[in-house]
């Protein structure tokens, strides 16, 4: 079986990095931020995020020793010590201040803020919130995020447990697929939608947050062969609520992880305005991994690129850092 989640980065690492030379024209540019604003979008878009963090640390690093030097300032007056993230935040303001800040960020700790602002607000945004989980990583909190969850959010018992085991679940992605293991759980699927979900659900929230996406896929086919239906159909139809939102985002993902962003990005980009949260979350976590793979499936859906439509909507400074991480049409 074809796998339809090969991933494709829009961006990897720069062959003639230079972590020194680039915090020295960065430090040059922000002196002048509106001006030189050119220079930051070509190194912030143009570098690996492990590429960015190596800037971020030899500019704190050499800045400041020069800064001491000259001002006579200690590495605790922290106010006057220099930072590329406050740096850039100073110098620039709105969509493409976020842009920029979420390049000089690490990874892990964007997507951590990630998370918490779905978790913020009036309700928690539990589709954005299995996505950030279910897609990339474990997070690291002061307390777990079923603990937050647990403390300040209106949020169905089962859809904390249903994080809980995609935050301690590991799925190996190199065990081979096996098709009669695929036909006994699809079976077992199936017997528990005919008797009784509730016995099976923590079976089923298991299945899906421990297997393997190849092996998902095949225990989806066979429950299709046996029920006649697809395994959203059957989700959408037995549970319902946070629960119901969250397992029909895993099984998103493990069918077509680059349609899935794909259907996300385009639905960010429908209407008069546009949410630049998502779009700027989406280009920024997706651009190593798969971003290449997503701006194709989005032109095989919508008959459109990618790049004409950030083209189109957005303007400015914004726009062409977008489509500067975007790559070609």
């Amino acid at each position: 079986m074809a796998d339809p989640n090969t991933r494709q980065p829009t961006l990897v690492p720069y062959p003639m990095f230079n972590p020194g030379e680039d915090a020295k024209r960065l430090n040059a540019a922000l002196r002048d931020p509106t001006k030189e604003v050119a220079t930051v979008i070509t190194i912030l878009t143009c570098r690996s995020a492990s590429q960015r963090q190596e800037i971020v640390t030899v500019y704190k690093d050499q800045f400041n020793k020069m800064d001491m030097v000259e001002e006579e300032i200690g590495f605790d007056d922290e106010e006057k010590l220099k930072d590329l993230y406050q740096e850039v935040k100073s110098g620039y303001s709105g969509k493409f201040s976020k842009l920029m800040r979420a390049l000089c960020r690490p990874p892990f700790e964007y997507l951590a803020q990630e998370v918490k602002k779905a978790m913020a607000g009036l309700g928690t945004d539990e589709d954005v919130l299995t996505e950030l989980i279910a897609a990339a990583f474990k997070m690291h909190f002061g307390k777990t995020v079923e603990e937050e969850l647990d403390n300040e959010y209106k949020v169905s018992a089962e859809y904390k447990e249903l994080l809980g085991m995609l935050l301690s679940g590991i799925r190996d992605e190199r065990r081979e697929c096996d098709t009669d293991k695929a036909r006994k759980r699809a079976e077992t699927i199936f017997n528990a939608e005919t008797n009784a979900w509730s016995t099976e659900t923590k079976i089923f929230m298991r299945l899906l947050t421990h297997e393997p996406y190849t092996q998902l896929r095949l225990i989806f086919d066979e429950y299709r062969k046996i029920s006649g239906q697809s395994m959203e159909e059957a989700i959408t139809t037995e549970f319902s609520g946070d629960l119901r939102n969250a397992m029909l985002t895993i099984v998103k993902c493990a069918i077509n992880r680059s349609q899935y962003y794909a259907e996300k990005l385009e639905s960010a980009m429908r209407g008069l305005r546009f949410d630049d949260y998502s779009l700027i979350r989406i280009v920024v976590s997706r651009c190593e991994i798969d971003l290449g793979s997503i701006k194709n499936e989005y032109l095989k859906i919508y008959h459109k690129t990618l790049y004409h439509q950030i083209q189109m909507g957005t303007s400015g400074d914004y726009r062409n850092a977008l489509l500067a991480i975007l790559g070609d049409p």
